[in-house]
């Protein structure tokens, strides 16, 4: 992203104040000092700007009267004598001052976007709210962001490309939106990928929609709940207290016993599919796993 800009202006200190350079010479010193190839940019063939100077305070001790200014970049001075000196200060337009700005781009064209954006005064945020102006991303890219996308739709957030950015910054004024918006295009799969799991669910319910499980009310059946982390086994005894079936899918609840926790109970509600009982706590909705279980009068 270039951050040149025709908004920016080159100033220096006279008698009278501060003046512009004209927009030619103004143009050449925002080039070569974007560019930072040098610390002498060349003026006219009398004079240039000397902008080797680590923070302002360098540049101030030379001058009176300019202990406020803000953005004071360098001193002029003459070729043949370089003690006749006069201050330089470099305005840059603030046009992204009114901008909230998320970035959705890869790590090195975000950081260049961002860098961009603060530059003239915008302020960056990392999360999608409904005090963002709008986001900058690309097409080739928003498909790697979709639940971000969706938000910007639900607070009806513009999404724009890389070149509103870029085109504020030459014009040195803020862009319209409209111009520049972007949608999010679905990004077509490998076949591969996207068949095989989705025959493998097919097959799983398929078998699901066959199995004879025999699940019913007040029947107990019993299995091992398993931790590999910490490589321990807990058998229980679970008490089928409620069954429904609906669309291909047992709606089990119960309780549980625990007989090596001393005689523990915990309810439970979950689906089963014949062999396996995949299940939620009553008392957090969040923990689920997957229980191995077969009738408690079945033997091994």
């Amino acid at each position: 992203v270039s951050t040149q800009s025709t908004g920016v202006q080159w100033l220096w200190f006279g008698d009278k104040g501060w003046t512009s350079y004209d927009k030619k010479v103004s143009d050449s010193l925002e080039e070569e000092f974007s560019e930072k190839k040098t610390k002498k940019i060349k003026v006219d063939k009398e004079r240039f700007v000397d902008v080797d100077f680590k923070d302002l305070s360098e540049i101030k001790k030379h001058f009176v009267g300019l202990d406020k200014e803000t953005d004071l970049v360098g001193i002029q001075r003459r070729y043949d004598d370089e003690l006749k000196r006069r201050a330089v200060k470099r305005t840059v337009p603030d046009f992204f001052s009114t901008e909230t700005i998320v970035v959705l781009l890869p790590k090195k064209k975000k950081e260049a976007v961002e860098k961009a954006i603060a530059l003239y005064s915008g302020l960056v945020q990392q999360k999608i709210s409904k005090k963002v102006s709008c986001v900058v991303s690309e097409e080739e890219f928003l498909p790697d962001y979709d639940d971000e996308y969706e938000q910007t739709q639900e607070f009806h957030i513009p999404v724009v490309s890389i070149e509103f950015i870029e085109e504020s910054i030459k014009a040195g004024k803020l862009q319209p939106y409209k111009d520049y918006k972007i949608k999010l295009k679905k990004r077509k799969k490998d076949s591969k990928t996207e068949d095989e799991p989705t025959k493998k669910k097919k097959k799983e319910e398929s078998d699901d929609d066959n199995i004879e499980h025999g699940m019913e009310e007040d029947t107990e059946w019993k299995g091992v709940c398993s931790y590999k982390l910490i490589k321990k086994k807990y058998p229980f005894i679970m008490k089928v207290e409620e069954v429904k079936t609906s669309a291909g899918k047992t709606k089990v609840k119960g309780t549980v016993e625990w007989h090596s926790l001393n005689g523990a109970k915990t309810k439970f509600k979950g689906e089963f599919n014949g062999t396996y009982l995949s299940l939620r706590s009553m008392r957090s909705s969040k923990v689920r796993t997957r229980w191995k279980c077969q009738p408690a009068t079945e033997e091994k």
